[in-house]
Formats: C-alpha cells, sequence, structure tokens
C-alpha cells in the first residue's frame, strides 16, 4: 500500500516536473518572439520617420505644384505618410 502512494506521487512529480519544463521552454520561445517583434516595429517606426524626413527634404522648396497630376500624387503619398506618422508617433527629434 506504501509503495503504491509513494510510486504514484513519484508518478505525479514527474508529470508535474515535465508539465512545468515544457511550459518554461514554451514561454521563452514566446519571449523570443516578442522581442523580435519589437525589434521590427522599432525599425518599421525608424524607416517611416525616415522616410517623411525625406520626403520633406524632397518637397522643402515646394518644387511640386499641387493643380498637376504629379503635385497631386505628391501631395496624396505625403499625406498618407503624415497619417502613419501621426499613428505611429513621429517628430521624436
Amino acid at each position: 500500500m506504501e509503495y503504491g502512494i509513494i510510486a504514484t506521487l513519484t508518478a505525479a512529480l514527474i508529470v508535474c516536473i515535465y508539465i512545468i519544463w515544457n511550459t518554461a521552454r514554451k514561454l521563452e520561445d514566446a519571449q523570443d518572439l516578442v522581442d523580435e517583434l519589437s525589434m521590427e516595429q522599432v525599425d518599421t517606426i525608424y524607416r517611416l520617420k525616415t522616410t517623411f524626413n525625406n520626403l520633406k527634404e524632397i518637397d522643402a522648396k515646394g518644387g511640386f505644384e499641387a493643380d498637376d497630376e504629379i503635385g497631386q500624387t505628391f501631395t496624396a503619398i505625403k499625406d498618407e505618410i503624415e497619417k502613419l506618422e501621426g499613428i505611429y508617433g513621429g517628430n521624436d527629434d
């Protein structure tokens, strides 16, 4: 009887250890993924800011007129980038 209880408790302990180990491994994998995605997000925000600053430089002299087709396209692109800048936090410079 006592050996049965000891065997059951030992088996339960082994199962618990396996569950904890497996959960810790999955948690580590998930944390690695979160870190990777976070770095990608930082990179994306940096690229958006760089693109916006480049766009400002391109049109610094107002060379694109809004009344022609190219100017309207340029203005539309600029507006979309300004929206993205607002969403992802721009002008932290």
